[in-house]
């Protein structure tokens, strides 16, 4: 059925075809939840999937483009990850806090601006100067041959697994740590 609904072109017979293979598919998944649903299965996608993908297909021709799938990956990129590595206070305040985003093709000279134009510690420069060298071995790791079309984001702090609080300011709590 999923494979039915990338489709480019639909003849009708197709579409009667994805129509039963939808009706089949929504009874089973209601037989085999249908104990766990608080809500008689009173969902909007499900809905919306079993009495209008079809009619959808023929007025608007493929849904390649037109399903939540697309949304739901940019969510899990800029919304789902970035409160992972927030601490759980001020949660929106730090996932806004993206201090830089920029191609890694661009990456020299950012770093070379950004160490002459702003007031960095010796600890900051030290890691500045270390970064790139580090981000291309860890390409070689990985046997990334291009940077193109890879990004970098530097956030203001992050948590990480083991609990412990990483910045990139000079300042924590308005005094140098």
């Amino acid at each position: 059925m999923y494979l039915l609904s990338r489709q480019e072109t639909f003849k009708e017979s197709d579409l009667k075809n994805f129509q039963k293979a939808i009706e089949k598919w929504a009874n089973l998944f209601i037989k085999l939840f249908g104990q766990f649903s608080n809500s008689d299965f009173k969902l909007p996608k499900l809905h919306s999937w079993v009495h209008h993908i079809v009619d959808t297909i023929r007025e608007f021709r493929a849904i390649n483009g037109y399903t939540t799938e697309t949304y739901e990956a940019l969510h899990k990129t800029y919304v789902k990850i970035p409160y992972r590595l927030s601490n759980k206070k001020d949660v929106k305040e730090q996932m806004m806090k993206t201090l830089f985003e920029f191609d890694i093709l661009e990456a020299f000279e950012f770093i070379d601006k950004y160490k002459n134009e702003t007031n960095l510690d010796e600890k900051m420069i030290k890691g500045l100067d270390h970064f790139i060298q580090s981000l291309d071995s860890y390409f070689d790791l990985l046997k990334i041959s291009t940077a193109q079309g890879y990004h970098i984001k530097i956030y203001e702090s992050v948590t990480l697994e083991n609990r412990a609080i990483l910045h990139t300011k000079n300042m924590f709590h308005k005094r140098p740590w």
